[in-house]
This record gives C-alpha cells, sequence and structure tokens, in this order.
C-alpha cells in the first residue's frame, strides 16, 4: 500500500515508479547506480526487494528507516532494481548488515562495486575498520577479493573488518 492506494509489487519495481531515486543516483559501474533510501517509496521498493531475499535465505530481515541506512541499486540502461545494501553507523563505527543482489544481475560484479562504493564514502568516514554482520560464504569470498578478510581453512580473518553478531 502506498497513501491510500494499493499497489502491485511489479508497479513498485518499475523504475519510472520512482523517478526521484533515479535523478539522486550516482554512478558506480559503467551502467551501475546507487540512490540512497530516504522517502517512503524508496523504503516500499527496499521491502519489495526485501521479500526476494527472504525467499533466497530467510535470514534476511526487513530494514527499519529509523535504525537503518539503506540504498538501492539499479541498472540505468536496462532500468531494472538490482539488489540493495543495508548497513548502520554508530559509535563503533559503520556496520555492513546486508546486502542482496537479484539472482539474474548475480556474478557480474556489481555486488564488488556496491560495496567498494559504499566502504569508500560511509564506512571509510569512522576511522578503523567496518563491521559485517554474520557474513555468508558468498560474502566472506567477496570481501576476501575485495581484501578486506582473509580466509585461511575454514577461517575469516578480518584484515579492514570485523565480523558481528545479528541484532
Amino acid at each position: 500500500m502506498h497513501g491510500k492506494r494499493f499497489i502491485q509489487p511489479n508497479q513498485v519495481l518499475d523504475v519510472r515508479w520512482n523517478l526521484g531515486l533515479l535523478r539522486r543516483a550516482k554512478r558506480v559501474g559503467p551502467s551501475l547506480l546507487l540512490a540512497l533510501c530516504g522517502s517512503e517509496k524508496d523504503y516500499l521498493v527496499l521491502r519489495v526487494l526485501q521479500v526476494l531475499a527472504k525467499q533466497d535465505d530467510v535470514r534476511f530481515k526487513f530494514a527499519n528507516p529509523e535504525e537503518h541506512r539503506a540504498a538501492l541499486f539499479l541498472d540505468k540502461a536496462r532500468k531494472r532494481y538490482l539488489g540493495f545494501i543495508i548497513w548502520t553507523e554508530g559509535k563503533g563505527g559503520a556496520v555492513l548488515r546486508q546486502l542482496f543482489t537479484v539472482k539474474e544481475a548475480r556474478r557480474k560484479g556489481h555486488a564488488a562495486n556496491v560495496v567498494e562504493f559504499w566502504v569508500e564514502n560511509h564506512a571509510n568516514r569512522f576511522k578503523g575498520k567496518f563491521g559485517i554482520e554474520e557474513p555468508n560464504p558468498s560474502a566472506l569470498r567477496l570481501h576476501a577479493k575485495l581484501g578486506h578478510l582473509t580466509i585461511e581453512g575454514p577461517d575469516a580473518i578480518g584484515l579492514k573488518c570485523y565480523f558481528v553478531r545479528s541484532m
């Protein structure tokens, strides 16, 4: 529901439904854009994408706009949402809480571009390491590739990050 109207999820996921987000987006890759969530419409798009994420992994939680910061990433050329990133900021620094890429857009470097942008523009504003909440094996491989951690046998060792239990 948006305002006083019921709205279909496929309409929410149509980038043209939320043109304000598209205008605010920043380029993070050749055709990849990232926009911070700020409006009710932005958080509705995030909510629909989170439902998709929960179908992949039940550990995904719904973001609370009062506690979490969030951004949506999308393909500028194809005008499609590709996923989201959710984090918190506090005295201890920035903590990456969730990262999700839709199935059709995986293994194309989008998540790496988004995380690099997030680290450079959000996490690095805090001195020291950033946190990662309960990373799954895919997240561990991604952060190892980006040099944030190293994997030694069954252990992940943070170099530029530390690990946080789920809230």
